[in-house]
C-alpha cells in the first residue's frame, strides 16, 4: 500500500504528525483488505458500486473502522467453531492473526491518530515528543506486523468456482506482487 511507503518517508523527514495521519489511512485500508482476504461476503460487499448517497449509508453500516473490526472479530469466532470440524484446514491460527487488527495496540493507535486527524486541540498542543516517539514505534510495529500478515494470508482454502471469487484471487495476487516489488525496491 502506498500509505505505508508515505508513512516511512514522512518519519524519515521528521514529519511525525503527517506520518501518523497517513498511518491512520493505512490502518483503515489494511483492515479492509484483510477482511476482504478472509471473508468473500465482505469482499463482495466492498466492491459494490453504489451512488454517493447509498455508498455513505453503506460505509456507515459496513465499512467504518469499528464495523470492520467487528467483522474481523466475528471471523475468528467462526474459525473457533470450524476448529471443531475435523475437515477444517487450520494452517493459520486466525484468532491470533485477527488480534493484530482488533487488539489493544490497534485501539490505542486508532484513538491517538483520530485525535490528530480530527485536530483535537489538547492533543496537538500538549503532546510530548517522547509520546509521539512511542506512538511512532507502535505504528511501525503495527505496520510491520500487518504488512507481513497481508503477505502471508492467502485464500487457498477457498474453492474458486465463481467469477467474482476468481477476481478476488487475482486482486490478492496483484496486491502481493506490488508489495513484493515495494519490499525489493527498499532493499536496493
Amino acid at each position: 500500500m502506498r500509505c505505508a511507503q508515505v508513512y516511512t518517508e514522512l518519519v524519515k523527514e521528521g514529519k511525525n504528525y503527517d506520518a501518523l495521519v497517513t498511518f491512520r489511512s493505512y490502518m483503515e485500508l489494511s483492515s479492509i483488505l484483510f477482511a476482504c482476504t478472509l471473508d468473500f461476503e465482505f469482499y463482495s460487499n466492498y466492491i459494490k458500486e453504489l451512488a454517493d448517497e447509498d455508498y455513505i449509508r453503506f460505509w456507515f453500516r459496513k465499512l467504518k473502522p469499528e464495523e470492520v473490526k467487528k467483522n474481523l472479530k466475528n471471523l475468528h469466532v467462526k474459525s473457533n467453531e470450524d476448529l471443531n470440524n475435523s475437515d477444517y484446514d487450520n494452517r493459520y491460527n486466525l484468532e491470533n492473526l485477527v488480534k493484530v487488527f482488533t487488539g489493544e495496540q490497534r485501539d490505542l493507535l486508532y484513538k491517538f491518530t483520530s485525535s490528530i486527524s480530527h485536530g483535537q486541540y489538547k492533543v496537538l498542543k500538549d503532546i510530548e515528543n517522547s509520546e509521539i516517539t512511542n506512538y511512532l514505534l507502535m505504528a511501525s510495529d503495527f505496520l510491520a506486523n500487518t504488512t507481513t500478515l497481508l503477505k502471508v494470508t492467502t485464500y487457498d482454502n477457498l474453492e474458486h468456482k465463481e467469477k467474482e471469487e476468481f477476481k478476488h484471487e487475482i486482486t490478492h495476487s496483484v496486491w502481493i506482487q506490488i508489495l513484493y516489488n515495494h519490499l525489493l525496491k527498499n532493499k536496493e
